[in-house]
């Protein structure tokens, strides 16, 4: 199995990479049921996880239909108060640690795979539909601004498009212009006809693309693949 080369950010771009049929290996991360690591093992971060490793997660859980990991991960989550450090040791803000701002997004991934009532889905195309990580909004280039678009690429994995969604990735592609993965969000949302092998002509085949912290250019370039075939 592959790994990522920072091992701080292993468990976020190993479940994205594994969420587009890319030979990562996650499995060792899980230190408890349902409690994850960023690493296997020991590795210098300022956390055991961070939120972005379970986001990274639920592109895994909708790519494999992983009911049973998400059920683990809700259990663990209110055994724990939500708070899934694992690492005391380094005194880790809260922020990173506390998986509660996630809990909108296990319970609508997991009444989507349950394939739930009318009630729980009306719940769930809302929660999928508002729920982009708001604080994240405010960053519009880096690490921060492809943390918010992963909520929105969330939704569009289980088939939820909307104006909404339309319009922050047309404010993210005005502060993004050479980022393919950003473009065909918005083309694919905004329904544009497009040539995928044009868009893509700006990647970057570099670990960091486009300014999002260490991602392998593989990891990179699968999530424009499903954008491309969703």
């Amino acid at each position: 199995m592959r790994q990522v080369t920072h091992k701080g950010d292993h468990l976020t771009f190993a479940s994205l990479g594994l969420s587009a049929d890319l030979p990562y290996g996650i499995m060792n991360c899980e230190y408890l049921p349902g409690v994850f690591r960023r690493y296997s093992e020991k590795f210098e971060s300022r956390s055991s996880i961070s939120r972005d490793g379970y986001l990274g997660l639920l592109h895994y859980i909708v790519a494999k239909k992983d009911k049973k990991l998400l059920n683990r991960i809700i259990k663990a989550g209110w055994k724990r108060n939500w708070d899934f450090d694992t690492m005391p040791e380094l005194n880790s803000s809260k922020d990173y640690t506390n998986m509660a701002p996630l809990i909108p997004l296990f319970y609508a991934l997991k009444w989507h795979l349950n394939n739930s009532g009318n009630i729980r889905k009306f719940l769930t195309q809302l929660i999928l539909t508002i729920y982009v990580m708001p604080p994240i909004l405010k960053a519009k280039t880096g690490y921060r601004a492809h943390l918010g678009v992963l909520g929105v690429l969330l939704a569009m994995r289980v088939g939820i498009r909307s104006k909404y969604h339309e319009i922050i990735m047309k404010d993210y592609v005005k502060y993004n212009k050479q980022n393919p993965l950003f473009r065909l969000m918005y083309l694919k949302l905004s329904g544009k006809p497009y040539d995928y092998s044009e868009v893509m002509q700006d990647f970057e085949p570099v670990i960091g693309c486009h300014g999002w912290g260490s991602c392998e250019p593989d990891v990179f370039e699968g999530l424009c693949r499903i954008v491309d075939h969703l």
